[in-house]
């Protein structure tokens, strides 16, 4: 089964610490613009907290919460 690009972008931040727009952009190895095209959605629907100045993301508590769960299932 293939994981999509949203999917490998949620492991990454499945950890619910900070991570690096170029961190991720290295273990996804996505383009920076795509990487920024999903991390836009999924701030627009608050699944994500961003830092601008720092460009680190990191998952909602909620986000996170709902991985989780989803995942033990």
């Amino acid at each position: 089964m293939k994981t999509t690009k949203l999917a490998t972008i949620l492991d990454i931040l499945s950890d619910g610490k900070w991570h690096t727009i170029a961190e991720i952009e290295r273990e996804s190895k996505m383009k920076k613009e795509e990487l920024k095209r999903i991390a836009d959605f999924l701030e627009d629907y608050n699944f994500i907290v961003a830092d601008e100045n720092k460009r680190k993301i990191k998952l909602q508590e909620i986000a996170q919460k709902l991985l989780t769960e989803t995942a033990s299932s």
